[in-house]
């Protein structure tokens, strides 16, 4: 449902749509939905994953951990087609991880002035996971 939503505001903006895209940081709302908060970030990679098949991919199949689907098609596509530019949200090292593996920007918030150099080098780490 997201990645059809992305798309069809990537349609009626003209190619101006960016998604942001986070892993979640409330244990509460995962409670809620009744999903674990454990392997937040594994779901976020594997749903942008299969995100980017259904954009791209016309019938789509994908079989993933959390999801799968078979043969289908999905309209409108993004009109940048499976590289729709997706931003993605978080000041750990993971979400870096993410951000330069998976995805066309970053964006973190509430990250103090002073901070930003150290988080830039990170991004740009050939292991933002572990860069110091």
């Amino acid at each position: 449902m997201v990645a059809n939503q992305a798309a069809t505001l990537d349609v009626l903006s003209v190619g101006r749509f960016s998604p942001g895209i986070g892993a979640g940081w409330s244990a509460e709302e995962f409670a809620a939905l009744g999903v674990p908060f454990a392997g937040r970030g594994r779901r976020t990679d594997e749903y942008l994953t299969a995100m980017r098949i259904l954009w791209g991919e016309d019938p789509a199949s994908f079989i993933g951990e959390f999801s799968r689907f078979d043969a289908i098609r999905a309209a409108p596509k993004p009109l940048h087609g499976a590289r729709l530019p997706v931003l993605i949200g978080g000041n750990s090292n993971i979400a870096l991880r993410r951000a330069a593996t998976l995805a066309e920007g970053w964006y973190g918030f509430n990250v103090p002035v002073t901070d930003i150099p150290e988080r830039i080098t990170a991004l740009v780490s050939r292991d933002p996971v572990h860069a110091t």
